[in-house]
């Protein structure tokens, strides 16, 4: 998600503020072993289900999986995912995604708007 553009074509700050972002991700099924797999450009912090799961510190380019967490765990049904992405000077974006515990990504998710 490329967080500038969007609070640009907004017409909303984009140096110093604080996105958030919240989605739903439906699981078919109990996955005790899933990770979040998490990449922001600046600092940013992650939530699963109300328990943090993966923190970014600093300035830093955004790079896919660049922090991976300890297994989070997917329970079957409703799972709410709450990130932070803090942006100072310059670009804003993020990349979020559940692997298994072999790094593979899990694709029989279904995401949705809260």
């Amino acid at each position: 998600m490329k967080l500038f553009g969007f609070a640009q074509g907004l017409g909303k700050p984009t140096y110093g503020v604080i996105f958030w972002a919240t989605t739903v991700i439906d699981a078919p099924r109990d996955m005790p072993d899933a990770h979040l797999a998490v990449g922001s450009n600046s600092a940013s912090q992650w939530w699963l289900n109300g328990q943090e799961a993966a923190l970014l510190f600093g300035d830093r380019r955004m790079v896919m999986d660049d922090v991976v967490s300890p297994a989070v765990g997917l329970r079957k049904g409703r799972n709410v995912l709450i990130g932070a992405v803090i942006n100072g000077p310059g670009l804003s974006d993020f990349a979020v995604r559940f692997v298994d515990g072999k790094g593979q990504p899990i694709r029989d998710l279904a995401v949705r708007v809260p």
